[in-house]
């Protein structure tokens, strides 16, 4: 097993303790495996080994992801280290930098496509890769496809980058999604490391919501005392989520909003019904999430199972 320490002094991350997963998927790499799948759930420190990959491994790391709000957050945060890291977004505009106001900044014009070549990491969107003349040049290919089936080309990848080892890495997915995975990124025999989602700090509980001739009154009785706690616990409160009808939501929203009403509003987070964001805000959340002291506490969620999908923890 190698050691990652001096990897992690360039990070500015000398003081964290590798996982196990996160060393096995690292000892792969280091090792030359070409085919390598990571199923790690939310928080484990995915983005760690993609930071961490082009440090050992001759040549540019090309992370693709869908979110641009991950992209920019993992982007402002690597700024602080040696690593030359840049954003190709789905415009062709090569980014490779943030003003102070988050504005992106583009590389001038007069700065040649190949100077992206000597970068350690690319964050880009599949359509970024596959539909742009940009992501096309890195790829010395020709191909453009509408919006989002880009991603059924991530796979012919490895003909254009045939000696490039190909890495995917999601939380905990089912077998089937697995197999979907492996599928969709053209992999034959990879080798697939998982770890278990089962933690011994998360709990569901089950409440009856009673019997009443109002049916606000019974899911009153519900949120009511968790809102409650949570305005006496705080941060010392568990991050609950709370699955609701959405008619019920509302009720919920503004009796948290009402008793909160002398705090801080920015320590609180509301999401806007119908305002289109609904990736961003799932971005923000899971990003909290998986952190060791979480800011969000309390999360309603509508239990029909409109919008986004939840992921499994």
């Amino acid at each position: 097993m190698a050691d990652y320490k001096s990897h992690l002094r360039v990070l500015n991350k000398e003081s964290l303790i590798l996982k196990e997963k996160q060393i096995e998927i690292l000892d792969l790499l280091r090792k030359g495996k070409k085919e390598i799948i990571g199923i790690l759930p939310t928080g484990y420190g995915k983005s760690l080994i993609y930071e961490i990959a082009p440090l050992m491994l001759i040549g540019t790391v090309i992370v693709i992801s869908p979110l641009t709000s991950i992209q920019v957050e993992q982007f402002q945060r690597l700024t602080e280290t040696p690593l030359k890291t840049c954003i190709l977004n789905v415009k062709g505009r090569i980014i490779t930098g943030l003003d102070i106001e988050d504005e992106m900044v583009d590389m001038e014009s007069s700065t040649p496509i190949e100077e992206i070549y000597h970068t350690n990491l690319i964050f880009a969107h599949p359509e970024a890769i596959f539909n742009t003349v940009e992501g096309r040049k890195l790829l010395d290919c020709d191909r453009g496809k509408s919006f989002r089936t880009a991603f059924k080309h991530i796979q012919d990848m490895a003909a254009f980058l045939p000696d490039a080892a190909r890495l995917g890495l999601s939380a905990t997915v089912s077998l089937q999604e697995e197999k979907d995975i492996v599928k969709a990124l053209g992999m034959k025999t990879p080798c697939i490391v998982k770890e278990s989602p089962d933690r011994t700090n998360i709990y569901l509980e089950k409440n009856l919501k009673g019997s009443s001739n109002d049916v606000f009154e019974m899911f009153e009785n519900i949120y009511k005392p968790l809102c409650d706690n949570l305005f006496v616990k705080k941060e010392n409160f568990p991050v609950t989520l709370v699955y609701i009808p959405i008619q019920y939501m509302g009720s919920a929203m503004s009796y948290c909003r009402f008793i909160f009403r002398n705090s801080n509003l920015h320590n609180c987070l509301y999401g806007a019904l119908c305002s289109g964001q609904d990736e961003k805000v799932k971005a923000t959340i899971l990003t909290d999430l998986g952190k060791k002291v979480p800011r969000i506490r309390l999360f309603l969620y509508i239990c029909h199972w409109y919008g986004f999908q939840f992921p499994i923890y």
